[in-house]
C-alpha cells in the first residue's frame, strides 16, 4: 500500500525563536520556514499583488472606519484593540503620500489658498490682502500675473510641509493621550 502524504522536510531551526521544529511552520512561534521559492520573482510579484488586492487587509479596514465611522478607530485603539487595524501613525503617513500623489494628478487646492481665494473670496481681510499685494507689486515691481504664480506655487509646498509638520504635533498628543489623558481623540486614532 502506497502512503499519499508528501515526504516530510528535516526539521529546521527557526530563526526567531531558536526552536527546533518540523514542518513548514515553526510550532513555538509561527514563523515560516524560508525555502528557495520564497526568494523567487514569482513569490515577489505575488506577495505584492496580495497587498494590493487583499479585500481584509488591515488598511483597507482602517480606511473604511475612518469614512464610515468617524471615532470609532480612536475608540477601539484606546480599548487596547489594535490588531485588526493599522497603526494610527502609518495611516496618517499612508494618507499623507496619497494625498501628495494626488495632487500631481488632481488640480484641486484642499489645503491651499491662491493669491485670488485670498483677494476676492477672502470675508476677513480682504482690504489687508489688497493692501499688502499692491505694495509688493511697487515694491519688486513685478506684474499681478508673476505675483499670482510665485505666490501660489509657495503656497502650495508651504501647505504640503504644514501637514507633514502634524505627525510629530500628532505624535506627541498621542504620546500624552498614552500616559493618562484618553480625552484627546482624533477619528483616525
Amino acid at each position: 500500500m502506497l502512503n499519499d502524504r508528501p515526504p516530510s522536510r528535516p526539521p529546521f531551526t527557526c530563526p526567531s525563536c531558536g526552536t527546533q521544529t518540523e514542518g513548514k511552520y515553526c510550532s513555538n512561534c509561527g514563523e515560516k520556514r524560508i525555502t528557495d521559492e520564497d526568494y523567487s520573482i514569482r513569490r515577489y510579484l505575488e506577495e505584492i499583488f496580495s497587498a494590493i488586492t487583499l479585500l481584509e487587509s488591515k488598511l483597507l479596514r482602517s480606511l473604511w472606519l475612518v469614512a464610515s465611522k468617524p471615532g470609532y478607530l480612536s475608540r477601539e485603539y484606546f480599548a487596547g484593540r489594535r490588531v485588526r487595524y493599522i497603526k494610527p501613525l502609518q495611516l496618517f503617513i499612508f494618507l499623507n503620500v496619497v494625498y501628495y500623489f494626488s495632487l500631481t494628478v488632481f488640480t484641486a487646492t484642499t489645503f491651499t489658498t491662491p493669491l485670488a481665494t485670498q483677494l476676492h473670496m477672502n470675508n476677513y481681510y480682504p482690504g489687508y490682502a489688497s493692501r499688502r499685494v499692491d505694495h509688493k507689486l511697487q515694491v519688486d515691481k513685478i506684474s499681478y500675473a508673476t505675483l499670482e504664480s510665485k505666490y501660489n506655487g509657495k503656497t502650495a509646498i508651504l501647505s504640503k510641509t504644514l501637514i507633514f509638520l502634524l505627525i510629530p504635533i500628532l505624535h506627541c498628543c498621542f504620546s500624552c493621550s498614552s500616559f493618562g489623558i484618553e480625552s484627546f481623540s482624533l477619528s483616525t486614532w
